[in-house]
């Protein structure tokens, strides 16, 4: 498209669409179509729902007691912290899937994964500015890559999947006595803590071994594949709580996890993975 029209390098949207589509060929070359699409949809409805949330109780947090006070120190316009931009990009996202516009919500997706990616930055640059914290910046980030990585078959479903997530996040809220605000990282710590965490966890292995037992392999695969992000949460978690026992679980991820994407890599390339997707879908 730059030689067409006389230019010799790309504009930054065809940089950001190469990036898209960089990121949508690595991952897929470990998964079907239909779990990459699956895995995509969780992770859309997921982090449009964390974005609405974070926006009201930490990126806006109109309610907060001592905003006032902490915007001071700290603040973004009108906001606590630039976290309301990648809201923004999350929710505009999640309208162009609702639209069909697969294409322009992936790219969309990329400029946040790259804005989440330098925000630690400008925010030294800018005294002023301050969060968010690494937490949510990486669950963001690894949230994009996943949605990127696919496209929802079914826009009620992803609809219908945001508003539910929607709800459970406002609801942990409200269980929490967190309806006013309560900082950056009060998700992670009052709500989402690496114990609460890991019984979710749990949870949702459980949920898998029902769909094995009833034969629904690639929703057991979307399950295990849509937990990446909380992985990596309760990981660092872990990490600051008890730095021996992360290392230890770190030790059998780094063990374990190149033989399971060895063994996936290889089911993929001999189609055997594929032809089991592919009559589940019939």
């Amino acid at each position: 498209m730059a030689s067409a029209e006389g230019r010799t390098t790309p504009t930054m949207a065809e940089r950001v669409d190469l990036a898209a589509h960089g990121l949508f060929t690595r991952v897929g070359l470990f998964l079907p179509v239909a779990v990459r699409d699956g895995v995509a949809a969780v992770a859309l409805a997921t982090g449009t729902a964390f974005a609405l949330v974070y926006f009201w109780f930490s990126g806006w947090a109109p309610l907060m007691r001592g905003r006032d006070a902490s915007r001071e120190l700290f603040s973004f316009g009108p906001f606590v912290n630039p976290g309301v931009i990648l809201c923004a990009l999350w929710l505009f996202a999640f309208v162009c899937a609702l639209l069909a516009w697969s294409r322009t919500a992936k790219i969309v997706l990329t400029g946040s994964i790259l804005i989440a990616i330098a925000i630690p930055w400008t925010n030294l640059l800018v005294p002023a500015w301050d969060g968010p914290s690494s937490t949510n910046l990486g669950f963001f980030v690894i949230l994009g890559l996943l949605a990127v990585a696919g496209t929802p078959r079914s826009r009620p479903r992803l609809a219908f999947a945001s508003s539910v997530w929607l709800v459970a996040f406002v609801g942990l809220y409200a269980a929490n006595g967190l309806l006013n605000g309560g900082g950056d990282r009060s998700f992670w710590t009052r709500i989402a803590s690496p114990t609460n965490l890991l019984l979710a966890g749990l949870a949702a292995v459980m949920l898998t071994v029902v769909f094995l037992a009833l034969r629904r392999r690639t929703a057991a695969v979307v399950v295990l594949g849509s937990l990446p992000p909380w992985i990596a949460v309760w990981g660092v978690g872990i990490m600051n709580d008890d730095p021996l026992t992360a290392l230890v679980i770190a030790a059998i991820v780094v063990a374990v996890v190149p033989t399971l994407v060895a063994g996936a890599f290889a089911l993929r390339r001999s189609g055997v993975l594929d032809h089991k997707v592919n009559a589940e879908d019939k």
